[in-house]
């Protein structure tokens, strides 16, 4: 949220002498004040023709925005509103009883916000999924999102590698990820794919370096792997994100850890008190369509995604750099002690690393 929508803590009167002893506290005042924009508040036209608000001190106008602002179903936020389709929220809340464009305005800001209630049809589908793909990436989940989509072509899978890239892949929709989690009334199945860390960074960087959105170019990429030292140091730095990815805990308490994983199988269901994770290894996805189909109730058919053969030769040449090093002890130490390997991956996995890496 813009900081210009927060109200300044030194003219809050909840904290300041404002004299508001006439007041009942309602419901949501505080989170209201949060999100309050006192520039916009101050010279909208809330009554179509002037600006009255305009005379009113800092103080002043939080405490007309208190006492007032929901009275005379006042704007505080434009940038809140804008995510309103006043029409649809009339139409998927009957039991709000709206009857204008006014009522849904207030509701949603006023009310709306608060609850978790849909201000358009995007976040309504958001919040109604019952299958997230949410995963690191590079770990075959665009293979998973494009069998789903042959099978339930009409159904919504909110597929992200990391929370924030919900600004991007759903802008229409108004809350963040954990809050589409949090607000949910549905049991989601999350799916989760893990891999080998050190093929899993290579991989991103290679999928970093034909993209035109990253800072990594196909030059630059080469140019790492020309010396052991600098590649060790960035496979030791990117490593990391990839070691403690499932710190999240899928914002809804869900201790990955704290069930063993199948290694053999190569996978795991782990419920949490309102919704479930199916773990998968890459390397064994291939063998678990089924096991993935009866999970979420979608029968699935195995599909890959296949890369363009300028891609296929990049990665030939950089498999084949990066076939010459050998990983440094800190490097080898963190990933092999680390929480993360030990629980999806040992024994021979260990073995074979180690004649790879070491």
């Amino acid at each position: 949220m813009d900081p210009s929508c927060r109200p300044d803590l030194d003219t809050n009167p909840l904290t300041h002498g404002c004299s508001l002893e006439d007041l009942t506290p309602e419901e949501y005042l505080i989170e209201r004040l949060r999100l309050l924009d006192k520039h916009f508040y101050r010279h909208h036209k809330h009554n179509g023709s002037t600006r009255d608000l305009q005379e009113l001190s800092d103080k002043e106008l939080i405490e007309h925005f208190i006492k007032r602002g929901s009275l005379e179903k006042r704007i505080y936020n434009r940038y809140i509103l804008d995510f309103l389709d006043w029409e649809y929220y009339i139409k998927i809340h009957p039991d709000l009883g709206l009857k204008d464009e006014s009522d849904a305005i207030h509701h949603w800001l006023y009310y709306g916000v608060f609850q978790g209630k849909s201000p358009n049809n995007i976040t309504s589908r958001l919040l109604e999924a019952d299958i997230h793909l949410f995963q690191m990436g590079k770990v075959g989940s665009k293979s998973l999102q494009y069998s789903i989509g042959l099978s339930e072509p009409r159904a919504m899978i909110p597929h992200l590698h990391f929370a924030q890239e919900m600004l991007i892949t759903y802008p229409g929709c108004f809350y963040s990820y954990p809050e589409i989690i949090r607000f949910s009334k549905r049991r989601i199945k999350f799916l989760a794919g893990v891999r080998e860390p050190v093929s899993r960074v290579v991989s991103g960087w290679l999928e970093a370096s034909t993209s035109p959105y990253s800072s990594m170019s196909t030059s630059h990429l080469l140019q790492l792997l020309e010396s052991n030292t600098k590649c060790c140091q960035a496979i030791l730095k990117d490593s990391c994100h990839i070691l403690e990815w499932f710190k999240h805990q899928f914002y809804s308490d869900i201790d990955i850890y704290s069930q063993p994983f199948d290694q053999e199988k190569g996978y795991s269901i782990i419920n949490g008190p309102r919704h479930s994770v199916l773990v998968y290894r890459m390397d064994k996805l291939s063998g678990l369509w089924g096991i993935i189909s009866n999970y979420i109730g979608i029968d699935l058919h195995p599909a890959s995604i296949n890369m363009s053969q300028d891609k296929g030769e990049l990665e030939a040449r950089v498999l084949e750099r990066f076939a010459r090093f050998k990983l440094t002890q800190d490097v080898l130490h963190a990933i092999l002690e680390s929480r993360y390997y030990n629980h999806f991956f040992g024994g021979d996995d260990k073995d074979i690393f180690l004649r790879r890496y070491a």
